[in-house]
């Protein structure tokens, strides 16, 4: 990082931030290529301090969203998600969605804007949800998940019991082209 970069991340801001519309035009600015987001979503969202330390006031809502991972194949449709920003921290109070041939997740958690690279630390609970679903391999999944991140990295955890699951040997998969 240069000296401007340091400048801006260091520069006080004040933004307002009022937005009720499709997820995925407000998705692309995040800069995540893992999945995508879609669906309607509303955010309401006052930002004060600085880049490196923001101080949102706010709320967030999803509801009826969809998350998709062109890498692992994982669909969660009917996202309803609930959160409010608290300083430099957004609080998800409540996250549900369903997965292909029924299955469900529920979780909440938070997402922490300190330092310019978002940090997660999401709880979820799998109910015979299809986490993995490529060619080559997919994976349906009863019990606790969790998603760790500190913005360079991070690790997923989880004592899952599967419930089903397919591995094909020799077979190209949708991330191999990715």
């Amino acid at each position: 990082r240069g000296p401007i970069v340091a400048e801006l991340m260091n520069a006080p801001m004040l933004l307002q931030l009022r937005y009720a519309g499709p997820a995925d035009t407000l998705w692309r600015l995040t800069g995540v290529e893992i999945f995508d987001l879609s669906g309607p979503i509303a955010v309401g969202a006052d930002i004060g301090g600085r880049l490196v330390s923001p101080q949102i006031r706010g709320s967030i809502k999803a509801d009826g969203a969809r998350l998709e991972s062109a890498v692992t194949g994982t669909v969660i449709e009917r996202i309803q998600a609930q959160g409010r920003f608290a300083g430099p921290r957004l609080i998800l109070s409540q996250i549900s969605g369903s997965t292909p041939g029924g299955g469900s997740i529920t979780g909440s958690g938070s997402v922490d804007f300190t330092g310019g690279q978002p940090g997660l630390d999401l709880s979820f609970n799998a109910s015979r949800a299809r986490l993995l679903d490529r060619d080559d391999v997919a994976a349906t999944a009863t019990g606790p998940l969790s998603i760790r991140s500190s913005g360079s990295g991070g690790t997923i955890t989880g004592k899952l019991r599967l419930n089903s699951g397919r591995f094909t040997l020799g077979r190209a998969s949708a991330a191999a082209s990715v």
